[in-house]
Order: structure tokens, then C-alpha cells, then sequence
């Protein structure tokens, strides 16, 4: 039986994991992953980690739960850092089934 959750994540996203500094005062990132997903360009008011409302450019639900700070990008990449048209993700939420089977990943950018 295919699970409600994740039978409609068709597209292949590639996201990079925050992986610290980069000793430049910016952020290294971790080797890419492909993930299962469904993007939505989709402007949505929410809070960040700081508490400043802002405004999203992109919701996308993912296959696993991934990283605030890390990157995604709508497509297929191998590049060792985040590619252009890559998109910082700046809020994630899950949300799990009621039989508790499936966990819904979502993510804002």
C-alpha cells in the first residue's frame, strides 16, 4: 500500500546539509543528497528561528527531515557546494500521520 504522505513527492531535489563555518564567515556545507519532494512556489507568512516574520519563496515537502540552514534545489545536482537557483531552507515542520506510520517534512525557503 503506498503511504499518503510521501506517494506524491515525484520531483528529485538535491539539498546540502549546514555543515558549519567555512572559516570566511560564511556557512560550508556538507556533501549533497538527493531527496524525494514536491516544491511549491508558494509565498507563506510564517516566523523564523528568530522570531521575524518574513515570507517564504518556496514550501516544499521532503521524503526526511532536513536541516534549517541547509539548502535545497529544485533538480538534480552532484556540485560539491549549493548550485545557483539553490534556496536556504529557513523553517522546517513536521507533522505525523494519525496512525503514526508517516511523518510529513516540510520545509520553507
Amino acid at each position: 500500500m503506498a503511504k499518503a504522505y510521501t506517494e506524491n513527492l515525484t520531483e528529485t531535489l538535491t539539498y546540502w546539509p549546514p555543515g558549519g563555518n567555512d572559516g570566511y564567515g560564511g556557512t560550508a556545507y556538507g556533501n549533497p543528497v538527493p531527496v524525494a519532494g514536491r516544491w511549491q512556489d508558494k509565498r507563506v507568512l510564517f516566523r523564523d528561528a528568530q522570531g521575524r516574520e518574513v515570507v517564504s519563496d518556496a514550501v516544499v515537502y521532503v521524503s526526511q527531515a532536513l536541516e534549517l540552514a541547509g539548502m535545497l534545489y529544485r533538480g538534480v545536482s552532484t556540485a560539491l557546494n549549493p548550485v545557483a537557483g539553490a534556496k536556504e531552507i529557513r523553517d522546517v515542520q513536521q507533522s505525523p500521520s494519525l496512525d503514526g506510520d508517516e511523518v510529513l517534512h516540510k520545509v520553507l525557503l
